[in-house]
């Protein structure tokens, strides 16, 4: 409705022009009262919208409001321990699946760094999750290799690991525990066995001695198989650390061979 008055503004101005009234005057007045219709039309939707209040800049770009059950999700503690792996427990948000599998995508493949917001957000509002990680010391992100992480211009974990540890007394972000010195085949293209296969061997571990004795936070996007994060709690156990704590966005439970 408002694009159309604007339009019909537009050629009423166009046909003054071009009968050569008095258009300087004439656009003026018309101006003035096509100004005057436009804010008592914004007014009127304004008065029959609900808009809910937000709380940052990542409620714009993936609202909380707009379902129930998500909402619901950010203040659960979706812990999990296995019995078979490197690390001591894993933490996750949501099941990744629906608008979160969405926005993950967008996040990491689509150049939406900006959505990293998002996510930082919904983990420091989990009351449960802040309280989990004071016990812990280091936070640091699932590396990707240099070449990818060029192609890419971020590593989508790297961004979220570091402001989480902005906002959680005494947890240090420390970026440069285990590199990605092979370049290998994206695991969301594998299955369970190929990406078990695929992950050996890739990363090395370096500062070992800031990991002594630490308890330490590996943080990765999304949880599948655990291949992955596991590998890097192999290499985390060589220096020595206490405990391991894996935290992602989702935990994807659709893989099944």
């Amino acid at each position: 409705m408002l694009v159309q008055i604007i339009k019909n503004f537009f050629s009423e101005m166009l046909n003054l022009i071009v009968k050569n009234e008095n258009v300087e005057d004439s656009i003026i007045n018309r101006l003035k009262q096509k100004i005057k219709k436009i804010k008592k039309n914004i007014n009127t939707i304004i008065s029959k919208v609900e808009i809910p209040k937000l709380n940052s800049i990542s409620d714009i770009f993936y609202p909380k409001y707009i379902d129930k059950e998500l909402q619901a999700d950010t203040e659960k503690l979706n812990i999990v321990k296995y019995k078979d792996k490197y690390f001591d427990s894993h933490i996750y948000l949501f099941k990744y699946e629906g608008i979160v599998r969405k926005k993950i995508i967008e996040y990491k493949f689509k150049e939406k760094s900006y959505l990293n917001e998002t996510f930082v957000n919904f983990i420091l509002k989990n009351e449960k999750i802040c309280r989990f990680l004071k016990s812990y010391d280091i936070i640091t992100p699932v590396p990707i290799h240099a070449k990818r992480k060029r192609k890419r211009g971020y590593n989508q974990s790297e961004i979220i690991a570091k402001k989480v540890a902005k906002n959680i007394e005494n947890l240090q972000y420390i970026p440069n525990c285990l590199v990605k010195q092979k370049n290998t085949v994206a695991q969301s293209s594998l299955t369970k066995k190929q990406r078990i296969k695929n992950v050996k061997g890739v990363y090395k571990l370096q500062n070992e001695q800031i990991l002594n004795n630490k308890n330490v936070v590996i943080f990765d996007d999304i949880y599948t198989t655990g291949s992955t994060v596991n590998e890097c709690a192999k290499l985390l156990r060589k220096a020595n650390v206490k405990k391991i704590l894996v935290l992602t966005l989702a935990k994807d439970f659709l893989l099944k061979k």
